[in-house]
């Protein structure tokens, strides 16, 4: 069991599900759309929340949250299977990579060990992982418009 804080739920889990689901629509090269993305969101989270309160071992929270990735991309984003697949394994897989460099370089000019994290206040810990969500979401900001920029141009 893992119960999440409500600040870190709205101010981290939010953010970042939605970047999840932005990224993996602009890989896609698809139109990013806010209410769809907002409802596919608001659900994800609710799920990942829900799944954090279960008591189940180690590890199968992240499975069910890249499930209910995959899902929200197949059934509200409307992605085929194979889009919906590869969109959900390579945003969490991006996810993954820029949360634990930045993370890591975070603590390391800080002196912080793991420890040290694990022993932040709930508001430390989400504003300790808002440099990772700015950098995502620039990187996807600038793939967006690259693309849509090449697209104005082909035409």
């Amino acid at each position: 069991m893992d119960k999440v804080p409500i600040v870190t739920l709205i101010f981290y889990s939010i953010p970042e599900s939605f970047l999840i689901l932005s990224f993996g629509l602009t890989i896609q090269k698809k139109k990013l759309s806010f209410s769809p993305i907002l409802l596919a969101t608001l659900i994800s989270v609710a799920a990942s929340y829900c799944a954090r309160l279960l008591p189940l071992p180690y590890g199968i929270h992240t499975f069910l949250g890249v499930l209910t990735v995959f899902l929200m991309f197949l059934f509200i984003l409307r992605l085929d299977p194979k889009q919906s697949l590869v969109s959900s394994i390579v945003s969490i897989g991006v996810l993954v990579a820029l949360e634990s460099v930045i993370l890591s370089y975070i603590q390391f000019q800080l002196g912080l060990g793991l420890q040290d994290v694990m022993a932040l206040s709930p508001w430390q810990k989400t504003i300790i992982g808002w440099p990772h969500l700015a950098v995502w979401a620039g990187l996807t900001t600038y793939l967006y418009h690259k693309h849509k920029f090449n697209q104005a141009i082909s035409q």
